[in-house]
């Protein structure tokens, strides 16, 4: 599927469930989840590195709970809600009916568009559908006119602050990147320590 299928079936759901997912906390979607048959669980995850488990995506059992999504309480808030979102997006865009399951870690967030193998590539596809239901291609390009510094905006659309560098970069927002160069750099750097 393409970046800009994935961004239009996001601003589908946007259309019918955006104004119920961007005013609810980030632990309680019942609206939303019960829409797409889904359910959120706490995932106990031991502190370990590699163990380093944001969320994962299970089939569910029967056909009122079609799905299970367990989320790591133990990152920040914008963390979870991104990953709440990414969990959603790989419902919407049906990937659990090409794999049985799907682990979210540190080590496959990707927001490249990166295709080495099929779990790479259904990650990628549920970053991107992520970041256009957290931050609104058309919301974002309003909030720039403004001239509002890039951390504003992280604080605004309630996501990190590298979510907000990836969604300029994806809206060719070059001008406005050069004037924040300095952040820019300090974020680019933090991708890759």
């Amino acid at each position: 599927m393409t970046e800009e299928a994935i961004r239009a079936k996001a601003r589908v759901f946007l259309k019918t469930e955006g104004a119920k997912f961007n005013k609810s906390p980030v632990d309680t979607y019942p609206d939303i989840l019960k829409t797409i048959g889904a359910e959120i669980l706490p995932l106990e995850v031991p502190s370990r590195k590699h163990l380093n488990i944001s969320g994962v995506l299970l089939k569910g059992d029967n056909d009122n709970c079609p799905y299970i999504i367990g989320i790591n309480y133990n990152k920040p808030d914008t963390h979870i809600r991104f990953t709440v979102a990414h969990e959603i997006g790989h419902i919407i865009l049906n990937h659990l009916n090409r794999v049985e399951i799907l682990f979210e870690t540190a080590s496959n967030f990707n927001l490249n568009n990166n295709k080495y193998n099929l779990l790479q590539r259904l990650e990628w596809e549920a970053n991107v559908f992520a970041a256009e239901v957290l931050v609104p291609t058309n919301k974002l390009k309003q909030l720039i006119v403004k001239n509002l510094p890039p951390w504003q905006l992280a604080e605004n659309f309630w996501v990190s602050q590298e979510v907000i560098f990836y969604r300029l970069l994806t809206i060719n927002a070059h001008d406005y990147l050069k004037e924040y160069s300095e952040w820019a750099q300090k974020i680019q750097n933090k991708k890759t320590s």
